[in-house]
């Protein structure tokens, strides 16, 4: 919290404004608001205070606040005038720490612009790759992994993982029915597993497990995404979210990969049944050929024979049998 007076100096601030600052009271006492953030700050600050001076609501105002120490720290301000002297006014108000929130929003935006790609991807092999990369790269989580469901096998196979996980474990195990591992509890159960302590619980798949804290999330039929750290509490609130936002993006990228596997499976069986049709309809063709050309022989025998007087009637009895042949 902090009180400025209508010279835009500091009359009172409070120890937990000291310590995001970085400065002691006594350094910023009668100093200006300009030690902290830019002149242009303090004069729209001015310019909402006492437009916001005959309101009840307060002016909220988001800004970059330099420390001590020269870095800055994303803020949100929210500050109203209070009545400094008879025809003066002054400003007080109080500061938010916006950093977990600016970092949020960005992490958002560049989750949603890497899911447009993702959503293109045409293998699952591609789209588990792409969904780890996106894991570290976009909301800086290394310890990252994901399961899928192998038909032959009946088990959860690892797909892909991340170096740091290689770097926990040598050989990444298979999960199947009967198991209680947390990986196919989640599968099986098609429910997120989020745990700030796995020794605290009795799903570890094994008691000297290095991993402390996770997230683990099934990709609806198709597997599992997990999302693990050495440490207790790893992971908060904002980093399930967009880990689950992932998640989801990840299963849709998944589920069209094997619809268009369907398409092409259907696509090449009809080609094959067609071309199975296509070499059936010639061959009858040929077989229809055959008699009736035959046929035509002996009857222009026949009625050469019948013109010459030769006929013994053994050509058309010739024709007789081929055109029997040909209704077979």
């Amino acid at each position: 919290m902090y009180a400025l007076d209508s010279d835009e100096r500091f009359v009172m601030v409070n120890e937990a404004f000291c310590q995001m600052t970085g400065y002691d009271r006594e350094q910023l006492l009668g100093e200006p608001a300009s030690v902290v953030h830019s002149e242009a700050i303090s004069e729209t600050a001015a310019e909402m205070s006492e437009s916001a001076a005959g309101d009840s609501d307060s002016a909220v105002l988001e800004l970059e606040l330099r420390t001590a120490d020269g870095d800055t720290i994303p803020v949100e301000s929210r500050f109203g005038p209070y009545r400094y002297g008879e025809t003066r006014f002054a400003r007080t108000g109080v500061v938010r720490d916006i950093t977990q929130r600016r970092w949020f929003e960005q992490t958002l935006t560049a989750l949603h612009e890497s899911s447009r790609e993702l959503l293109q991807l045409e293998t699952q092999s591609a789209v588990c790759e792409s969904v780890l990369r996106t894991a570290t790269d976009v909301l800086g989580i290394e310890g990252a992994g994901i399961y899928v469901w192998d038909d032959d096998e009946s088990n959860l196979v690892p797909a892909a993982h991340t170096e740091y996980v290689a770097g926990i474990f040598d050989d990444l195990p298979e999960f199947g029915p009967g198991d209680t591992s947390i990986t196919w509890r989640a599968f099986a159960d098609r429910r997120t597993i989020a745990l700030d302590d796995v020794r605290e619980t009795n799903l570890a798949y094994s008691d000297d497990t290095p991993l402390r804290s996770g997230i683990w999330i099934p990709l609806g039929d198709h597997g599992v995404l997990a999302v693990v750290s050495e440490e207790v509490g790893g992971f908060g609130s904002d980093e399930k979210q967009l880990a689950d936002l992932l998640a989801a993006t990840a299963e849709a990228a998944l589920d069209r990969v094997e619809r268009e596997r369907e398409r092409r499976q259907h696509e090449r069986r009809l080609q094959e049944q067609n071309e199975r049709l296509d070499a059936f309809a010639s061959m009858l063709a040929h077989e229809l050929r055959n008699p009736l050309e035959i046929a035509q022989i002996y009857l222009d025998m026949g009625i050469e024979n019948a013109v010459g007087g030769g006929d013994d009637g053994s050509a058309l009895r010739e024709v007789e049998r081929a055109l029997t042949a040909s209704r077979r």
